[in-house]
């Protein structure tokens, strides 16, 4: 069948991947369908809005405010610097080329850590480039990145985090069977649980580690999953790295301060870097510091006291769906796909609005919101019909969305669209 007239600058950009698929496959044997017919000249693709104002854009959009994500990375990587401290930048977080590069400084930190596969592939140019050269993969893995990690392994060196036998098995005969690198031995990070490391089960690990010639023991990685939730007395941000520190260290001693070890830890605001300055390591251990939300922050963040809303970069842009003034609501076209259900200990509901903090969402559908507020006094306002919701989780929102749109100045114009690495 013939294509229909202007297929070919016939572009969907708000679409996700697999949506287009659909409609590709529809417009091959039946022609776009009636209702876009009529306002294709409507569609923009997402660079098309660069120079327009952020309120132009077609939402939910997802916005970075660029002079405050600079701001962030800028003070991180100068504490790293004065702290003479280790970094490796964590990617979950927005998972995208600009904002890797400003994390790295440029290319003067080198160090980085995946969990998806499309963060192995979104990388890939950077190795080319030379602004990464050291890869940890950073949690016990299944069966789908295997291929990727023969592929990666090729390139660059690539650490990968285990905590199962199972997983050791798995690289060591990857190694024994790598034609490209004869005898490979496959280097690991020891998983450790925080607080209490399991002393036993991890001299299994170490036997199993020494007895397999295709792996090499780097050294014990420990993490804090707390901070994602709420808090339990007595945990506090500061204790969290304090432990994490003692059970690194404790898994080291069980190897020896003769063997050169990196122990890794997760750290969360810039005061974390100078921790190992009040903590001599023996000079063949490295203690190597892990983050990457510091980049745009989030409500829970600041809920914990992180960080300030001052340093949130990341928001979403919602616009004004009806206003109910009887019980003081607005309707909003972000919903829990645009935000996610995400909550904080000092922030209620699903995203608050900028500069308008006692309004926020209260309840939400797949895709609407609700605006609510516990401020009923009469001379408080209703929020404008363009807002900018501040995410509870900037890492579990933006995975909704394709690209991110860049503002700057005094009318928040757009400077430019990042696209994220979307496919898992």
């Amino acid at each position: 069948m013939e294509a229909y007239p202007g297929k070919e600058s016939y572009v969907e950009p708000h679409i996700h991947q697999g949506s287009r698929a659909v409609l590709e496959f529809q417009r091959q044997f039946w022609g776009p369908p009636p209702i876009y017919k009529d306002v294709l000249k409507e569609y923009r693709t997402p660079e098309e809005y660069v120079g327009h104002w952020m309120n132009d854009l077609p939402s939910p959009a997802l916005v970075i405010r660029k002079e405050i994500l600079e701001a962030n990375c800028k003070a991180w990587l100068v504490a790293v610097q004065e702290n003479s401290a280790s970094f490796r930048a964590d990617l979950k977080v927005l998972k995208t080329t600009p904002i890797t590069k400003m994390m790295l400084g440029g290319g003067k930190h080198k160090a980085v850590m995946v969990s998806s596969i499309s963060e192995i592939y979104g990388i890939m140019p950077l190795l080319k480039e030379g602004l990464i050269d050291d890869v940890l993969w950073g949690v016990p893995f299944g069966g789908s990145p295997i291929a990727a990690f023969k592929r990666l392994a090729e390139q660059v060196k690539l650490t990968v985090v285990v905590d199962h036998e199972i997983h050791l098995e798995t690289l060591n005969q990857i190694a024994l069977e790598s034609e490209a690198n004869q005898m490979r031995r496959w280097p690991v990070l020891v998983r450790v649980d925080r607080g209490a490391p399991a002393i036993d089960r991890l001299n299994q690990l170490l036997e199993f580690l020494a007895e397999n010639e295709g792996l090499e023991l780097c050294g014990f990685y420990c993490e804090a999953t707390e901070l994602y939730g709420p808090l339990q007395p007595p945990d506090t941000p500061e204790s969290l790295i304090k432990q994490q520190m003692e059970s690194v260290m404790a898994a080291a001693q069980l190897v020896g301060d003769h063997t050169s070890l990196i122990l890794s830890i997760e750290a969360t605001t810039s005061d974390d870097l100078a921790y190992h300055l009040s903590r001599p390591l023996p000079s063949l251990w490295k203690l190597e510091y892990r983050s990457g939300s510091f980049a745009v922050n989030d409500l829970q963040r600041v809920s914990r006291s992180l960080a300030t809303t001052d340093d949130i970069a990341m928001s979403v842009l919602a616009k004004e769906c009806s206003t109910y003034g009887d019980r003081r609501e607005v309707l909003i076209d972000a919903g829990a796909v645009a935000l996610s259900r995400e909550t904080s200990e000092k922030f209620p509901g699903f995203g608050t609005v900028a500069d308008r903090q006692p309004w926020y969402v209260g309840r939400l559908t797949q895709e609407q919101g609700i605006l609510v507020t516990d401020d009923n006094g009469p001379h408080s306002s209703f929020p404008p019909s363009a807002v900018s919701l501040l995410a509870q989780n900037a890492g579990v929102t933006a995975g909704a969305y394709d690209c991110y749109y860049v503002v700057g100045g005094r009318r928040d114009t757009v400077l430019e669209v990042w696209h994220r690495w979307s496919e898992w």
